[in-house]
């Protein structure tokens, strides 16, 4: 039930944040999410969360890189959100 940052990212590209866990998981089904990126999000806490990287802190990842490249990962995200919610 994991899934990876690139996976999880294509399934939120089109997200207006805040968002809660149910617009979550329909965004991902509503573009063809693979069946681990929907279960991870089905599995989040049911809150409703700011940006991307909030989302990213609690999904369920698959440790394919180190922590130290994932926490540059979620700080490039964050920064593409932050130009997003600018326009």
């Amino acid at each position: 039930m994991a899934t990876d940052v690139n996976r999880l990212c294509q399934a939120l590209s089109g997200v207006d944040y805040p968002a809660d866990k149910a617009t979550l998981v329909r965004a991902a089904v509503r573009v063809g999410a693979d069946a681990d990126t929907v279960r991870a999000l089905e599995a989040i806490p049911p809150a409703s969360y700011d940006r991307e990287t909030d989302v990213l802190r609690v999904v369920p990842l698959e440790s394919t890189q180190a922590e130290a490249d994932r926490a540059v990962q979620c700080k490039l995200h964050q920064a593409r959100a932050d130009r997003l919610a600018t326009r």
